[in-house]
This record gives C-alpha cells, structure tokens and sequence, in this order.
C-alpha cells in the first residue's frame, strides 16, 4: 500500500504547500490526482486519507477543499446545504450536471488556425467542449506568420510572446522530447531568452498544437463566406474549400480570430499605374524577397516595424533605397530589440510606479540635454545621459539618431504605436538609404524607380459579414470597430454566443498574451462560470474614451490599438487570475521580483487563481530579470540638478 501512496504524497504535498491556489483549481487538482481520466477512483480511500492528513497539518481550509471535490466527483454539486437531504443533493446535483454537459455539448465555430485561434481552440478543448470546429483557408496552421516575408523576425522576445499555457520551460521539454524522436527536421530552435523569426514562432505554434492535440479539430483549406445569426441565438456558417464545394454548418457559438493581418492594404493609386511606369515591380511587404531588389532602385512605402525591417535588407542588396514615411507623424516610437545584448521588453514590467514614469516633460529634457551634449562633445554628460535613459555605459550612434528622431516627432513610448527595431536608421548610416516625403500618387515616384515595396500593412475585414447578418446590428459595420467592443472582445448588443479575439494591438507587448487572456474569459463565458455584468457598457464606453485619449495621434488610424499592462489586467481580474503581489511578495518574493520586474508575460497570470498550472511557477522563476533599465524620473531629475549632465545647456526650461 505505501507503494501506492507514495504518488499521492508526493503531488499532496505539492498541492497543500502552495499557499495561494483558488480554491477551483485546488478542487480540480485534488480531483485530477486522485482519479484517473476516464474518472475511476484510483486506490480513492488511500488517496484521500492522505490528503486530508496533509492538509490538517498545513492548513485547515485543505480538509474542506478535500471534502468538497470528493462530494462534487460522487454527486456533481457543491457538498450539502443546512437541513438538505442526501436524496435532494443528489437530485440538484444531478440537475446542475445535466446544465453543465448541456453547455459543454455546444457546438462551436473558430474563423481562423492562427495564434488567437490555436490558443482559443485549446482553451475551449481544456474546458471540456468537445463539439468545436476551427476553419483556417490556407494549408497550414500559424496565420501571418506562417506566410510572412523571408527572413522577418519578430519584434517581441520569445518570453512575452509565448502563452501562458505554453511557456518556454514546456516548450523546451517538448523540444527535448523531439529530439530523441528525431522529428525537429533538422531546424535549430531556441528556447533561450531572445527574438524569435517568424519561422520560428511558426514551429512552436506546431508543438503547441500537438501538445493540446488540437489537429482533430482543425480543418485547413476550408474558408468561412457567410455567417448569419438565426432565431435562438445560433448561427449559420457558410463554407467554402478551394475548389468551390460550399455548403453550410450551424453553430451554438462562434468565434472570429482571422486577425488583423488577413487583407492587404494597397493605396488606390498604386493601381492605376500609368503607362510609362509600366516597367515598376510592385510588391506588398508580405511578398518581399530580397533577390526580388537586387540592383534596383527601390521604394519604401511605410516606416512601420516591416517598414523599417524592410528597408534594411532591401538595402544590403539594392542599388539605392529610398524610404519614404508620413512628414507630420514620422513612424510611432522607435526603440531597438536589444539593449546591450538583451531583449527591450524585458522592460515592459510593472516595475516603476506611476509616480516615477517618464511623462512629456521628462522626455523633452532629456532630448534636450542629450542633443547639447551630442553638439558640445561632452562624453562625460553622454556616459551619464546612457546610464539613466537606457541603463549602459554609452550610447550606440543608433541610440542617438532614435533619441533625436523620437524628439523630433514628439513620440513617446506611452501614446504611441511602437516600431521596435532600428533597421531603417541602420539603412542609412551603413548603406545610404535616404528618407523622403510623403508619397501619394505615382507623380512624387522618383523616376528611376524600379521597384516598389508597399509596408502599408493590412486591414482587418470581414467579408463573411453583411447588414444581414443579424437582425438587430449590422455586424458588417460594427465588426470593424474593435474599441466599441467589451474588452475588445463582445460585441454587447449581440452577446457573448459571437467573440472577436486577436484584434487587440498593443502599442508595446504582443497580440498572443492578450489573445489567451480573451479566449480564457470567452472559454468561461460559455460554460457560465462568469457572466457579463450590468456595468459592462459602461466599462467598455471607458475604455474606449481612455485608449482614445492615450494614442491620440493614432486611434482614428490603428482602431485596434491598446495599452498592454491595463488590457492584460482588466482580463485577469475578469478572469480571477490577477497575481496577488502582497501575498507573493511576502511567500515568493524571488517570482514576486519577476512579475514586477521582468517581462509582463502570459505565465503570470498562470500562478493562482482561475486557469493556474503548476509549470508557471517554474517558469517564471526562469524569467531574465533586465540589466539594463531606465532609471526613474525622480533620479533622472536629480542627476540633472546636481548637474551631472556636465555642462550641457538645458534648453527644455
């Protein structure tokens, strides 16, 4: 028998030791360890006993967590309330089981096999809904990034980008796992702290879905046309696969994660090429190959983060580069994926308070003192100018041009888009690209123009729906407006039965965080264990007045834009899977420095509460803490005071 035992006591005491698990997910961990997946009792009697001795000994809120999952395996309900009788606790139980299997037999539709839609599919598929379809129209899984340009490489790290549910730790065992199988193709995949290529992240969206076995749901060369509400809140979904055989599915629910880069945006006069330009090569950013460029004059639409990558390696290779960009607005914030040898967003962390983050006044000084220093030579006044702007000993000649960009168009990390590279500055200090104008029709083309490279971006449209499409708002119209949405998520006026995850855009973080945190709360949605509150409207109507208000320059022209931290937490608290930093800070206070100062990821959110894995704790604990970092206002506004800028005139008073 202690044989038998040994299991048990050993997850037991995993269990009871940690101190801050909700009480859910210790219910289902105290279940899940004592039975085995076809729900018959493994040895249940020894199980329990062991439990329950652990747990008078550590805590004694851990006897009732016991008590309550055993009752809830036996009758599917909560333990028995004062007076009820065991024939009525097993009539309501039986009752609430039926409701719950009701919910879990919903049929479920997903537009879309990309990030947003892999992570939404496994957090229906963990939930327990078996009756889920996801539709992805081209051949292979991954969404844009499994169709992006040769060579792109991402511009959030591997550490924020990675899912909760799947970080880098269990990423790194499935790797391992595959390796002794022989089944990596020969492809050098990296799980240290770092930016990842688009290919890259690609094959870790594979191993995610083998990992949840989320290929059976999946069917790829099927495209969604059509969809339609219907009376009793279902919907009609009208298919499509490439050779033209349609037909038609209905569904309880349906959730649209086609993305933000689905529909290429192309200037309406770059269509009407006159007859001279004939000879022009047009291409899109997702068309790009650099051999495409070799020894031409080209041109460079756009300066976002394509753009700028774009310009880079067009450059190395092209007779001349020319980048053309908005006058007015220049490109959002540039910053560089590294800094002294580690990724930047490593600094998106919750580190600083509010009354220590840089605000316009701080960053105009800064400019200011920097740019007399840069005039004056003064490589004492740099030194100490680095050591508080970025946290290294000097500035690179690149830091320096961002710095005077940055301060020329006004931006700031906070109220605008990011560009998170330097490749367009690296364009023209080290191969000569130039920057010009605005360029609007084929008459501002510099005639000797051979190719031409639209980093226009893309549009998020949805051709599946119409003003038909419901009887009562015309999704064709309000789809588009993503800040309209519950958490960018819920259209309210329809209801949780349709969700729209994958349209938030963070101006620094990442779109799969956010996603994850979405699908958790839809996920929760349609089984009821949450339920839309009557404040939702005007939460939503917040929200959007807020995120207007923060990117001001941008919202009419980025609707999906969002600041990452607020939306990340407004989810977790939707959730009840918010970190609780005192507790942590008191009982964990090495993961503690890790949520505050490390990279604001999907895995912190993984430690307690609703959704909690045991593998987030050792991942987190893995988490780089930054080397690097900006010092805070208050010591930025020291230094200068005491005048360790050197003698550099501060022009910004």
């Amino acid at each position: 028998m202690e044989g038998k035992r040994s299991p048990y006591v050993q997850a037991s005491r995993a269990l009871v030791s940690r101190p801050i698990m909700g009480k859910e997910s210790a219910i289902r961990a105290a279940d899940d360890l004592w039975f085995g997946s076809n729900g018959v009792a493994r040895d249940r009697e020894a199980a329990v006993a062991v439990f329950g001795s652990l747990a008078a000994g550590n805590d004694g809120s851990r006897g009732d967590i016991i008590d309550e999952a055993a009752t809830r395996r036996d009758y599917g309900a909560a333990p028995c309330e004062d007076g009820e009788c065991c024939a009525q606790r097993r009539r309501r139980g039986a009752a609430a089981g039926d409701e719950n299997n009701r919910r879990l037999n919903r049929s479920i539709c997903i537009v879309g096999a990309g990030p947003s839609g892999l992570v939404t599919l496994r957090e229906l598929a963990h939930r327990g809904f078996a009756n889920i379809t996801c539709y992805e129209a081209s051949s292979d899984i991954g969404g844009a990034f499994a169709s992006a340009y040769n060579g792109a490489v991402m511009t959030s790290s591997n550490v924020l980008t990675a899912f909760g549910c799947y970080p880098l730790s269990e990423y790194e065992k499935n790797l391992a796992a595959q390796k002794q199988c022989g089944e990596t193709g020969g492809n050098v995949l990296r799980t240290e702290a770092g930016m990842w290529t688009c290919k890259e992240y690609t094959q870790y969206l594979h191993t995610f879905s083998r990992r949840y076995k989320l290929q059976q749901y999946i069917k790829t060369n099927v495209g969604v046309i059509y969809i339609r509400a219907l009376e009793g809140g279902r919907w009609e979904v009208h298919l499509s696969t490439r050779d033209n055989t349609r037909w038609i599915e209905t569904y309880d629910a349906v959730c649209i994660c086609s993305g933000l880069h689905q529909s290429r945006n192309i200037p309406v006069w770059v269509n009407v090429k006159p007859p001279m330009r004939k000879d022009v090569s047009i291409m899109h950013s997702s068309q790009f190959n650099a051999e495409d460029v070799r020894d031409k004059n080209v041109l460079v639409i756009g300066l976002g983060e394509s753009g700028s990558d774009i310009s880079l390696l067009a450059s190395r290779v092209a007779k001349s580069v020319k980048i053309s960009f908005r006058e007015k607005s220049g490109s959002g914030y540039v910053l560089p994926r590294y800094t002294g040898g580690e990724v930047s967003d490593l600094n998106t962390s919750r580190g600083f308070g509010r009354h220590n983050m840089w605000g316009r006044a701080d960053y105009r000084r800064f400019a200011a003192l920097a740019d007399d220093a840069v005039e004056d030579e003064d490589a004492a006044a740099l030194t100490e100018l680095s050591r508080c702007f970025v946290g290294t000993d000097a500035f690179s000649p690149l830091d320096l041009l961002a710095i005077k960009w940055n301060a020329g168009f006004n931006n700031r990390p906070y109220d605008r888009f990011g560009t998170k590279n330097y490749s367009f500055l690296e364009a023209v200090c080290s191969y000569g690209a130039e920057l010009v104008g605005e360029v609007s029709s084929w008459g501002d083309v510099p005639s000797d123009c051979d190719a031409l490279i639209l980093c226009t971006g893309f549009e998020a449209r949805f051709p599946f729906f119409d003003s038909n499409s419901h009887p009562e708002v015309d999704l064709g119209v309000s789809a588009s407006n993503h800040r309209e949405r519950y958490q960018h998520t819920i259209d309210l006026s329809v209801g949780p039965s349709l969700a729209f995850i994958g349209y938030s855009r963070p101006a620094f973080g990442a779109i799969p965080p956010l996603s994850e945190m979405a699908a958790r709360y839809w996920a929760l949605l349609l089984t009821g264990e949450r339920t839309i509150g009557p404040s939702a409207r005007a939460e939503a109507a917040a929200d959007q007045a807020y995120e207007e208000r923060l990117f001001y320059r941008d919202a009419s022209r980025l609707p999906a834009l969002v600041q990452y931290h607020r939306s990340m937490d407004n989810l977790a608290k939707l959730i009840g899977c918010f970190p609780p930093l005192e507790e942590l800070r008191i009982n964990h206070r090495e993961v503690c420095d890790r949520i505050l100062h490390s990279s604001l990821s999907g895995v912190q959110y993984r430690l307690c509460g609703e959704g909690s894995m045991e593998a987030a704790w050792s991942d987190i604990s893995r988490h780089p803490l930054p080397v690097f970092t900006r010092q805070p206002r208050s010591a930025f506004h020291a230094k200068a005071g005491a005048g360790l800028f050197g003698c550099a005139k501060d022009k910004s008073k």
